[in-house]
């Protein structure tokens, strides 16, 4: 029996999920977006990677509390993850481009939503790998 565990039983990732959900909407109806997105990314470009925002978030959120089989409820969350990390890491890269160091602690929390991502990430892979 292998025990797993589910991303609804982590709150932070659920918040951040939220958070995504909540920002893509907000920038796909209209929201400005931060300045050094806006140096970054022609104004299509921004509206992809807001609404890629909120299609991860989305897909995470409901496969955090998908109750039916839980490996398909993974490959859902574990699927969202990866497309979060590259908005996120987009994100992180315009902010570091735009401010230097004076982008450190948004810059850092950034980069420490896309790490913590990447490591449920892995957790879910060796998660999804059969039992010997």
């Amino acid at each position: 029996m292998k025990l797993v565990m589910l991303g609804r039983d982590m709150p932070h990732e659920v918040l951040f999920l939220v958070l995504s959900v909540v920002l893509g909407i907000n920038y796909l109806i209209g929201g400005a977006p931060h300045d050094s997105l806006a140096a970054l990314l022609d104004p299509w470009k921004f509206t992809a990677w807001a609404a890629l925002l909120l299609f991860s978030g989305t897909v995470g959120l409901v496969g955090c509390y998908w109750r039916g089989d839980v490996d398909f409820s993974l490959r859902l969350e574990r699927g969202a993850l990866i497309i979060q990390c590259a908005v996120v890491f987009l994100y992180t890269i315009a902010l570091f481009d735009a401010g230097g160091r004076r982008a450190a602690v948004a810059g850092g929390v950034a980069a420490v939503w896309v790490a913590a991502h990447v490591l449920r990430v892995i957790r879910i892979t060796r998660d999804l790998r059969p039992a010997t």
